[in-house]
């Protein structure tokens, strides 16, 4: 009989990849069951799950491909075949360095040797995980927050996030507003505070600005605020600003306010160079596709140590020549004209679809999606506020959880938990809208249904 042979393991710490970010917050996979059904489609499959679980804009893939028509007459392909520079190219740069101090408006102004270019944000935020910390450093975030940074900090980087809950904290109305700045430093206060006494060691300060998932931006009081802790703890603050342009004005709300915007050329944050941000293509330029990330520092001593890495975070040559062309076209600041434009059209569109059939959401004005508050809807479910792991290794779902399931299999529609993204509210949801308005105004009427099924067949239980 032939001996039983045990495959070679791969080394323990690319073990802990195997780990998703659902697995990492105790959430429970949705794959199976949303691979089980058909894609909708209006035209053949008008049945199938309506699919909005990933933030997708195609509102301008129509202008995209008219400018590209007059374009490509003169765009030699095989020029873009061979090896590119890998640090990006000195064109690109610039053409990033003008949006940044032009659409962005950085006060001091943002040089080309500043920014270092990615295959993408999440290679970058992996790369930052890498050079800014070391192994059981902690990086503090405010929530609801980008789901991503759990998987490249503390999957990939050893890197412990410590989530301060400002979305529910009595002390802070609304965290997003100058009104709450004051609170929200005190929340922040309250929690390094603990965390270092316990002999932690904190490093930095994470934020999505505009927030992901709530599409709400920071008020320029309360960034300064956060800046000026940020510098006094002697600790990098990193703004994820990856949505920065898609940002359209509403009365009673904040627009977006580029952290480098606040920045003065003496101030001890330059000399300290603790204040970065990050941009990228697959949000505001809806080209995912291309994979490209775009980060900015003053910090001399991280971009000596960032240019050799760049090797592993190489964007293609056909990605870099392509956006050269983009960002420097005479036609860039009318495609970002027009992308709010529509950006707060589909908004208005989706959000009186929600109005009208009396789906609670939270108004926003930035970022690709509306955050959902069906909190009434959760009461029907026994479980808690969090998912979670009992003695026995058993997942114990939350209501939401167990919500969201009915609105998959009853509904056909499904979208990310607040859990995804450390929300410590009850039964919210991040809606994505951008990918095509009128599908999600048949989202809108399907959820509103399979709402109206769940409390005719669960009321009798209260």
């Amino acid at each position: 009989m032939a001996a039983t042979t045990t495959q070679l393991l791969p080394s323990a710490r690319s073990l802990k990849n195997t780990t998703s970010p659902a697995e990492l917050s105790n959430l429970v996979p949705f794959d199976d069951l949303v691979a089980s059904k058909a894609v909708y489609d209006q035209r053949t499959t008008p049945d199938g799950l309506i699919n909005v679980f990933g933030a997708k804009s195609y509102l301008m893939l129509d202008w995209v491909k008219e400018w590209w028509s007059k374009e490509q007459d003169d765009f030699e392909v095989d020029n873009t075949l061979p090896y590119g520079n890998r640090f990006g190219s000195d064109v690109l740069k610039q053409s990033l360095a003008n949006i940044f101090n032009g659409n962005f408006q950085s006060k001091v102004p943002v040089k080309s040797e500043e920014i270092i270019i990615t295959c993408g944000t999440t290679p970058l935020i992996n790369l930052l995980g890498y050079t800014l910390f070391e192994s059981g450093d902690a990086v503090m975030m405010p929530c609801p927050n980008f789901s991503g940074f759990q998987a490249n900090m503390e999957i990939r980087n050893d890197v412990e996030l410590v989530k301060v809950p400002t979305d529910s904290d009595p002390q802070i109305e609304d965290q997003f507003a100058a009104s709450s700045s004051d609170a929200f430093i005190s929340a922040f206060d309250r929690a390094y505070n603990s965390y270092v006494q316990e002999g932690g060691k904190i490093k930095a300060v994470l934020t999505s600005n505009p927030n992901n998932p709530s599409g709400r931006c920071y008020s320029r009081e309360t960034l300064k605020k956060l800046i000026a802790w940020c510098t006094e703890k002697k600790i990098h603050f990193i703004s994820d600003e990856i949505y920065g342009l898609s940002s359209f004005a509403s009365e009673g709300m904040d627009t977006f306010t580029r952290v480098l915007s606040l920045v003065e050329e003496d101030s001890e944050e330059m000399k300290l160079g603790n204040i970065h941000a990050f941009w990228g293509a697959s949000k505001d330029l809806g080209m995912g596709g291309l994979r490209a990330g775009f980060f900015v520092t003053r910090n001399r001593q991280l971009l000596k140590v960032l240019t050799p890495l760049q090797w592993y975070v190489i964007p293609t040559h056909f990605t870099v020549v392509f956006l050269e062309r983009f960002l420097s076209s005479s036609r860039f600041n009318e495609y970002v004209t027009t992308f709010r434009a529509r950006l707060e059209e589909g908004y208005k569109r989706v959000t009186s679809a929600l109005r009208e059939k009396n789906i609670p959401f939270h108004p926003s004005n930035s970022g690709l999606y509306i955050w959902l508050d069906l909190s009434q809807w959760s009461k029907y479910f026994e479980g808690g506020l969090k998912t979670e792991k009992v003695d026995d290794g058993e997942v114990k779902q939350s209501k939401q959880v167990k919500l969201l399931r009915w609105i998959v299999e009853e509904g056909g529609v499904y979208f990310p938990t607040g859990e995804e993204f450390h929300s410590n509210l009850d039964g919210h949801y991040r809606f994505v809208y951008t990918a095509d308005i009128s599908t999600s105004v048949v989202l809108v009427d399907r959820l509103r249904k399979c709402l109206d099924k769940l409390e005719k067949e669960k009321k009798s239980v209260f």
